[in-house]
């Protein structure tokens, strides 16, 4: 009885203020795709892992790399020096470590050059 009525006998009121379900939260917070910094830092952030890849190449590569809505890459096509030598796994290997985090879009796609 205590819980329900304060010490003075009136009714205790306790004022929260509502939470909001994770889902929906988490829908107001994430972008509608990856802004060009994450882009950047991620792929920059496994870039030299994909130069390694192509280090005595004597042309480019190119990757186009999908990213899935969790910011994980799920896909990349290689083309170019890399994909002509056997390398193309090596440089997919590489460039699918990036992550770019959570956004709404089902998923999204980037060029990227590769220079040895």
């Amino acid at each position: 009885m205590q819980a329900a009525v304060g010490d003075d006998g009136e009714p205790s009121v306790v004022s929260e203020a509502p939470v909001p379900a994770s889902g929906s939260l988490r829908q107001q917070n994430i972008p509608e795709q990856p802004s060009q910094g994450s882009v950047q830092a991620a792929l920059g952030a496994v870039m030299g892992s994909a130069r390694s890849c192509v280090a005595g190449a004597d042309d480019v590569s190119r990757a186009q790399i999908t990213f899935s809505s969790t910011g994980q890459v799920s896909k990349v096509n290689v083309s170019g020096w890399a994909a002509a030598n056997g390398q193309a796994g090596c440089v997919q290997s590489a460039l699918k470590a990036a992550n770019v985090g959570p956004f709404s879009r089902p998923s999204f796609s980037v060029s990227a050059t590769i220079r040895p």
